[in-house]
């Protein structure tokens, strides 16, 4: 940011100094929502921008001046935004809950993605991205569950449920494939480890905890991460004792 400026969309051509693109959030307040979600498509940058009060997709050529929103209107919030088969998807929330969007670049090609059963896509925490799909979090029939899309309506669907939405959400920490591996505290567990085959297509594949190693109690902390190496999992339980997993 320079001096007059919040952080903002800047362009540095050759040796000469950086400049803000547009100013979209006047004066000192930021107007990037965030300096590390940037994509690019085709001849533009996108990227998440706020007036300070809403969010929006906005995309630029790199030249002064040109930075256009894209999303229709503003947003309570914008999260995700991926590059996934030449087209971008992000999560937005316009209410009370954050879904899923896609968008081919344009303001009129901006819109809800729903899945193959015409339902939308009610988005809890940060999706991951494994080669042309993204998987995430949602709800269905007042239970957590995997979902997986690959930006189209045919190819957006929920994999399986998980637990009851009165327990805290789970999370996907790591993929280590074909497993995602979740973090969550359904029903009579507590914070546990929760694995999900991707290549098990039988209709009774369902995430399946890997272990209650204390019965009714934390196995891992909320602040667990997961660290892969050399084809093998690593983390340390709530009890600080280092693990591995690995797929035979």
């Amino acid at each position: 940011n320079l001096e007059g400026y919040g952080m903002e969309p800047m362009v540095c051509a050759g040796e000469e100094a950086a400049a803000p693109i547009y100013d979209f959030n006047s004066g000192s307040g930021n107007s990037c929502a965030t300096t590390t979600n940037i994509v690019t498509m085709g001849d533009y940058a996108y990227m998440n921008i706020t007036d300070g009060s809403y969010y929006y997709i906005c995309r630029t050529d790199g030249e002064a001046g040109n930075l256009t929103t894209i999303s229709s209107t503003g947003m309570n919030e914008i999260s995700n935004l991926t590059l996934l088969n030449n087209q971008l998807v992000f999560a937005g929330e316009e209410s009370s809950d954050s879904i899923l969007w896609k968008s081919d670049g344009t303001s009129a090609g901006t819109e809800v993605l729903e899945d193959n059963t015409g339902a939308q896509i009610v988005v809890s925490g940060d999706p991951v991205k494994i080669d042309d799909k993204i998987y995430g979090i949602t709800t269905r029939n007042g239970n957590w569950a995997v979902f997986v899309t690959d930006g189209t309506e045919e190819g957006t669907s929920v994999l399986a449920e998980m637990y009851s939405v009165t327990s805290d959400p789970p999370s996907i920490l790591q993929v280590h494939y074909p497993y995602l591996i979740c973090r969550g505290s359904g029903g009579p567990y507590g914070q546990e480890l929760w694995l999900y085959n991707l290549e098990d297509k039988s209709s009774f594949n369902s995430p399946q905890i890997f272990r209650d190693m204390v019965s009714g109690g934390d196995f891992i902390s909320p602040d667990t991460k997961i660290i892969e190496y050399n084809n093998r999992i690593y983390f340390i339980d709530a009890e600080s004792y280092l693990w591995e997993f690995y797929v035979k």
